[in-house]
C-alpha cells in the first residue's frame, strides 16, 4: 500500500519535471531565436518521439508494484538485460545474424511466430493510434469550447468529418456494436488496474 502512494508521487513528479523542462526549453528557444526549429519536420518528429518515450517511461512507475520492479522493467525495455531473438528468425537472417551475434544478441528456441505476431500487432496498433482521432476530436461538434487543430495526422487527413460523432444511423450501429462487444466481454476475467490502491 505504501508503494502505491510513492509511485503515484514519483509518476506525478516525473510529469512535473517534464513540464519544467518543457517550459525552460521554450524560454531558451525564445531567447536564442530558435523558433524556426518548430517548422523543421525532422525536429518535430524528434520532439514527438522524445515526448512519447518520456511518457511511456513515466507510466512504468505508475503501473509497477515496486520501485525496483519499475527499474527492472525499464532495464528490460532498453535491453540492459540482454537482447534475444527466436532462433528461427536469427537463422533466417543470413550474414546479418553474425553481426547480431557479434553485438551480443542471443537466441532462444521457439516463439518465432508469437514474436512476429506480437510485433505486427504493436506496429499496426501504433499506426492506428497515430491516425485515429481522440475523444475530444470525435465529439468536437458537441463541445462547449473550440478544439484547436493540432499537428496530429487526424487533423490534416481527409477523414476527420467521417469520424466526428453525429446522431445518425451509422453512429447508432457503431455504438450498438461496441456495446454488444462490451457486454460479451464482461464474462472474461481481467485484473482491475487500480486494485492495489
Amino acid at each position: 500500500m505504501a508503494w502505491s502512494r510513492l509511485d503515484l508521487s514519483f509518476w506525478g513528479g516525473l510529469h512535473g519535471l517534464y513540464l519544467i523542462i518543457n517550459h525552460a526549453w521554450h524560454y531558451i528557444k525564445r531567447l536564442s531565436k530558435l523558433e524556426f526549429l518548430d517548422q523543421q519536420p525532422l525536429w518535430r518528429v524528434f520532439c514527438w518521439f522524445l515526448t512519447f518515450t518520456s511518457i511511456v517511461n513515466a507510466w512504468v512507475f505508475f503501473r509497477a508494484t515496486t520501485f525496483n520492479s519499475a527499474v527492472e522493467i525499464l532495464k528490460g525495455m532498453y535491453g540492459f538485460n540482454g537482447i534475444a531473438l527466436p532462433n528461427a528468425i536469427l537463422v533466417r537472417l543470413g550474414n546479418l545474424s553474425n553481426i547480431f551475434i557479434d553485438l551480443g544478441v542471443t537466441s532462444y528456441l521457439g516463439g518465432g511466430a508469437v514474436f512476429i505476431f506480437s510485433y505486427l500487432w504493436i506496429v499496426s496498433l501504433f499506426f492506428i493510434v497515430l491516425i485515429m482521432p481522440n475523444t475530444q476530436q470525435i465529439m468536437k461538434s458537441y463541445s462547449s469550447y473550440e478544439i484547436e487543430l493540432g499537428n496530429a495526422l487526424f487533423d490534416a487527413g481527409i477523414i476527420p468529418n467521417l469520424l466526428t460523432f453525429r446522431f445518425n444511423s451509422v453512429w447508432a450501429f457503431i455504438m450498438a456494436t461496441v456495446m454488444v462487444f462490451a457486454i460479451f466481454g464482461l464474462t472474461r476475467l481481467s485484473e482491475f488496474l487500480y486494485f492495489q490502491f
